[in-house]
């Protein structure tokens, strides 16, 4: 009897030799399959630790957007603080029913308003995005 496995069939003989195209031999066998599952668990388990572990910890926190200065904006962890600024920019397009988004134009606006911001601590967010969009 010819060898079967060579040949990508799944059976070592009997009615069941049905071809395998395109399947690997390793995942053929019951146990094989068993053994890569838990391969896979095990590298989806070590890369979701490690993404977990990477990302900063998210606090709730509410802010009212009229209120925030720039101080305090300035004063917010890195990520928050980009967070932010992302929205604000978001806001103020809003606002002004732009529905286009042009990366130079809006990068220019946020550094017009940080640059405000760092000028002038005590004044709002809003105030410094507004006045950056010539409002």
């Amino acid at each position: 009897m010819p060898c079967h496995r060579a040949r990508g069939y799944a059976g070592e003989g009997g009615d069941d030799q049905q071809p395998h195209a395109g399947v690997p031999q390793v995942i053929r066998r019951p146990w094989h399959r068993l053994v890569l599952a838990a391969s896979w668990l095990a590298v989806s388990a070590v890369v979701t630790a490690g993404s977990a572990l990477a990302q900063p910890s998210l606090t709730p926190r509410l802010i009212h957007l009229d209120k925030i200065t720039c101080a305090e904006m300035l004063a917010l962890p890195r990520d928050t603080n980009d967070r932010l600024l992302v929205f604000f920019n978001g806001f103020i397009s809003g606002s002004r029913q732009r529905m286009v988004w042009d990366e130079r134009v809006e990068g220019e606006m946020i550094e017009r308003a940080v640059d405000h911001c760092k000028a002038n601590p005590t004044a709002t967010v809003l105030s410094a995005f507004q006045r950056a969009a010539g409002r």
